[in-house]
């Protein structure tokens, strides 16, 4: 998977990918569509997201994932994987300006969330919640609580997450043609 989008962020810990003249960085679009096709492959191969949680939390611990993918294998990082694997207790990054600092997934994650959640409210199906966008396929359910009590990626209702992830991809995926 490319992970040019994040050289875009300043952070040391992501120099600016070598990137060949035919092969431009990506933007937070692109990078988020990515993000979203590994999930969605993921799903297809275990049936369910191995790492728990929605889509959101799906795209949290896939990014995570990408990152100490891409640590493993690079020298252009300053980071290394036992730092990043120590990151949840040290929970910050340097910023290129080292003045600031901040956490990598309010970095990377949120826009990447936030690029879905604007591509979900426009699916038919669309809950009207921003932070519950599946509907409760339950009539006196409310989205949230269809989230806590029913299975996320399971019957009914992980069939309507699995249909909005597939229109988020298909919608990202028109957009970027």
């Amino acid at each position: 998977m490319d992970l040019s989008y994040l050289s875009r962020l300043g952070l040391k810990a992501f120099p600016l990918a070598k990137q060949p003249l035919s092969k431009p960085i990506q933007t937070l679009e692109q990078f988020t569509l990515d993000i979203l096709k590994e999930i969605r492959k993921d799903l297809k191969e275990f049936k369910v997201v191995p790492y728990g949680g929605g889509i959101c939390v799906a795209i949290n611990r896939m990014i995570e994932f990408k990152i100490s993918e891409y640590l493993k294998t690079t020298e252009d990082s300053w980071v290394t994987i036992d730092t990043y694997s120590n990151f949840r207790n040290s929970g910050k990054f340097e910023l290129e300006n080292c003045v600031i600092q901040t956490l990598a997934i309010e970095l990377i994650a949120i826009p990447v969330a936030d690029v879905f959640r604007a591509k979900a409210a426009l699916w038919p199906k669309h809950s009207g919640s921003k932070n519950y966008p599946v509907p409760s396929p339950t009539l006196g359910l409310r989205h949230s609580e269809a989230y806590l009590t029913l299975g996320i990626w399971t019957g009914e209702y992980g069939e309507l997450r699995i249909q909005l992830l597939d229109f988020v991809i298909e919608n990202l995926e028109s957009e970027l043609q």
